[in-house]
């Protein structure tokens, strides 16, 4: 993820983070992700537009001596080009998305662990 910012420094309501995602394949995808709902601890709501538009969830909920992290989102390409190639570089563009998420997990991981590795 590059040019990452946000309107506010605070994960709240009516913030909107902006970031332009740079998956391991020729093209770079910008997204807007405003913040619809946001309830400590446990829940994040966004929609999400720019280059994709949709919505997201991140739910935590405490299982055993730890966090147990669930994401699920839904999105569309917005991008007459991305649809295209889509059809066109399936596999790619699957393999691409499979990067940048695992790429995302990790960041989360080593930020919500404090830099401690764990599978």
């Amino acid at each position: 993820m590059r040019d990452f910012g946000a309107d506010a420094d605070t994960l709240v309501a009516g913030n909107v983070l902006h970031a332009t995602v740079v998956p391991p394949v020729p093209w770079r995808l910008r997204m807007d992700i405003g913040v619809a709902r946001a309830r400590r601890p446990d829940v994040v709501e966004a929609a999400i537009g720019g280059d994709v538009s949709g919505t997201a969830v991140i739910r935590l909920e405490p299982v055993g001596g730890g966090t147990l992290v669930t994401a699920v989102w839904s999105l569309d390409m917005r991008s007459r080009s991305l649809r295209v190639a889509a059809r066109l570089a399936f596999p790619l563009m699957r393999w691409g998305h499979d990067r940048v998420v695992e790429q995302a997990v990790a960041g989360f991981r080593r930020r919500a662990l404090g830099g401690t590795p764990r599978p």
